[in-house]
């Protein structure tokens, strides 16, 4: 059997490209022809005024394709600030870019990354457009503020129960109008139990004797001061959350009342969640090649155990390349 040898090498895509390696106070940069004549090694700070001095140098080095890793946060201030006037920037996911082996170093990653984009061996990750990114941001405020509010009402129960005053014993919800008024009487010093009890609406004056019992208890001058401050916790996270929702329904109106309207057909979602939904994928589905990239996206992609060089890692069963 005859042996042949056949020359494998790499064809460049790009005339000349940048790679820009990110940290939190610190980005190189390698920029490089793809006959590696002309090339430039830059180091620069991450304040405003640098990452325009990144693409006043960029430009001068006629410069139009960039790659650059999804780090933390610290890309998104430098993505909007080159994209605006044009340039192109390809995001990558760091999970592929660190499966081709390389030296680390800060240096050495931003020729890397220069290396990757002149010869098209890098992928554009999705980033959603401005619209979206502040709708997705309200959205997870809204939960972040949810979650704090539901933390604020374990902590009153909490302080009651220490007191022996057991309303969450007769009402299973301690914020109704009804209990959140009998507490903050308490906590103005109102001792009364039959003055109390004036607060209850609804339901809960079926529950009159109960409550009554649940009532007779002992709150210190320490206890109502602290009361005090968590009803005004629970009131300021109240507020914000309306802040948001007014927000959030502007920008729906705006942009996608269509797709929020036509989500809520689907059994089991309603107008939150059809924000929600909205706001983490948006209302176009060509950024998502296949149902595997949605849901990697969306953070509910299945994951399989494998060892590797006897060492157990974790890795996405379909290689996905989309960022966050």
């Amino acid at each position: 059997m005859n042996k042949v040898n056949y020359e494998v090498k790499l064809i460049p895509q790009l005339e000349k490209a940048c790679g820009l390696d990110l940290h939190k106070d610190k980005i190189v940069g390698f920029i490089s022809d793809k006959e590696s004549k002309e090339q430039e090694l830059r180091e620069l700070g991450t304040f405003t005024d640098d990452l325009f001095q990144i693409r006043e140098w960029l430009f001068s080095n006629g410069i139009s394709h960039c790659l650059m890793e999804s780090t933390g946060v610290y890309w998104i201030g430098l993505y909007n600030v080159l994209t605006e006037p044009g340039i192109k920037v390809v995001v990558a996911n760091p999970q592929h870019i660190r499966q081709i082996p390389k030296r680390k170093t800060d240096r050495k990653d931003a020729r890397w990354l220069c290396t990757l984009l002149l010869n098209g061996l890098a992928r554009h990750s999705f980033v959603p457009d401005a619209v979206q990114q502040r709708l997705r941001d309200l959205c997870r405020n809204r939960i972040f503020y949810t979650h704090s509010q539901t933390k604020t009402t374990n902590r009153i129960v909490k302080l009651l129960e220490r007191a022996n005053i057991k309303i969450r014993s007769v009402s299973s919800v301690i914020t109704t109008k009804s209990t959140l008024e009998m507490i903050r009487q308490l906590s103005a010093g109102e001792n009364d139990v039959e003055r109390l009890l004036l607060c209850l609406r609804g339901k809960l004056k079926s529950k009159k004797e109960r409550i009554r019992l649940a009532l007779k208890g002992v709150l210190s001058e320490s206890d109502r001061q602290i009361l005090g401050l968590l009803l005004a916790d629970y009131d300021h996270i109240e507020n914000q959350k309306r802040a948001i929702e007014k927000i959030v329904k502007s920008v729906i109106t705006d942009r996608y009342q269509e797709t929020f309207e036509l989500l809520q057909d689907i059994s089991g979602v309603g107008p939150l969640g059809a924000q929600v939904i909205i706001g983490e994928i948006g209302d176009d589905m060509q950024n998502f090649p296949s149902a595997d990239h949605l849901t990697s996206w969306v953070g509910v992609a299945p994951e399989i155990m494998r060892v590797r060089e006897n060492r157990k890692t974790w890795v996405s069963e379909k290689e996905i390349n989309i960022c966050g």
